[in-house]
């Protein structure tokens, strides 16, 4: 799946991937990438809930999320087998 046509979904599914693998930065709650990717927050509660209904109905955000998480294991795996061959020589 290639990036997200909307923009606010997408730098939502970036969030969300950044927290999840840990990354510096990254988000700590749905709530938080909720925020990051410019949606307008009026209280913790509805930015938890919106950031719910994003994940859940919204069109291709968790798809991407796998996605991500596909894309970055692949790329962890090549570099593991990289070091593997260069240890081995």
């Amino acid at each position: 799946m290639p990036v997200l046509p909307n923009p606010r979904h997408e730098a939502f599914a970036q969030a969300i991937f950044s927290g999840i693998v840990g990354a510096k930065g990254g988000a700590h709650s749905q709530a938080e990438a909720y925020s990051r990717a410019g949606y307008h927050v009026t209280n913790g509660n509805s930015a938890r809930a919106c950031a719910s209904r994003l994940l859940t109905f919204a069109n291709g955000i968790a798809e991407r999320v796998r996605e991500l998480q596909e894309e970055a294991a692949e790329r962890a795996q090549e570099s593991a087998d990289k070091c593997v061959q260069e240890l081995n020589q």
